[in-house]
């Protein structure tokens, strides 16, 4: 492949970026939440707090016209809970790059990746999983196949609170023809606290060792009424030791805001995250709870 993309330091750009609307009003800190249908891409021990069946879509319309589309559902069983999920990317073209930076024309790029994971109650306390998915990426008319390991554990440290583990995106090199670039290898820690009356506060650090970055999140979410939840959050990036940026053409640290509403079984969700002159990036997700 003659040239390669601004984000070629990482492939599967779209593994960086969580589905749904809840945890992006979030801030992204879900890790140690992780308690819906969505937790198989998060951390797939939040799967196992899961007592009732859910199923959902979510659309997410990121910067520079990027698309973010997801589709799961989670189901318990006797010792914790199945989940599973599809997400696809669909990009503008891009502008590409050659080996001293300069314009080489422009390309077409999208992702797809279809997870399935168990989230097991180990005891009242401990909760661990693990998810396996296959990946689809294409890039400049070449073509990678793939698949990865996620990896996640959740403890009740103490009343009211929960820390989380995860380790996402475990796997080889995607190779587009000539070039091979590693996936998004994650690795985060965090926690959530319970604080009456229906207050949950959280925080991640996460960290991506092939590009050098540094992630850490904050969230807060509040039931205001039975059928009203507000959120909010912020998330900040920071370059470790020269690493690159590889995710900034889909999206950037900042603050977010979100709104949930509960219709008996159904649930809605939006989040909104402003950009200044870059633009905004905003989410919309339904879910059914079974």
């Amino acid at each position: 492949m003659g040239t390669a993309p601004a984000w070629a330091g990482e492939a599967g750009a779209f593994l960086k970026l969580g589905p749904g609307a809840r945890a992006a009003g979030m801030g992204g800190a879900f890790s140690a939440v992780a308690d819906d249908y969505t937790g198989v891409a998060f951390n797939p021990a939040g799967l196992g707090r899961l007592w009732r069946s859910e199923a959902g879509l979510a659309q997410a319309s990121l910067l520079a016209g990027a698309k973010l589309s997801y589709a799961g559902f989670a189901v318990p069983v006797r010792a914790g809970a199945w989940g599973a999920g599809v997400a696809s990317l669909a990009q503008p073209r891009l502008e590409g790059r050659d080996g001293s930076g300069g314009a080489a024309g422009s390309f077409t790029a999208s992702d797809m990746s279809a997870s399935i994971g168990f989230g097991a109650r180990l005891s009242g306390r401990v909760r661990a999983g693990a998810a396996l998915k296959g990946l689809r990426s294409e890039l400049a008319g070449a073509e990678a196949t793939g698949a990865a390991l996620d990896l996640g554990l959740q403890a009740a440290a103490w009343r009211g609170a929960t820390l989380g583990l995860a380790a996402r995106n475990i796997g080889p090199d995607l190779s587009y023809g000539a070039g091979r670039y590693p996936l998004p290898l994650t690795l985060s820690a965090a926690g959530a606290f319970q604080l009456p009356p229906g207050l949950t506060v959280s925080a991640e650090a996460a960290y991506r060792p092939r590009a050098k970055r540094a992630d850490f999140n904050l969230g807060a979410e509040l039931s205001l009424l039975p059928a009203v939840t507000v959120r909010g959050g912020y998330a900040h990036a920071r370059r470790v030791a020269g690493g690159a940026d590889s995710a900034g053409l889909l999206a950037a640290p900042g603050a977010a805001a979100g709104l949930g509403l509960h219709f008996g079984r159904l649930r809605l969700d939006y989040a909104f995250s402003p950009f200044g002159e870059l633009g905004s990036a905003q989410r919309l997700g339904v879910r059914v709870v079974f």
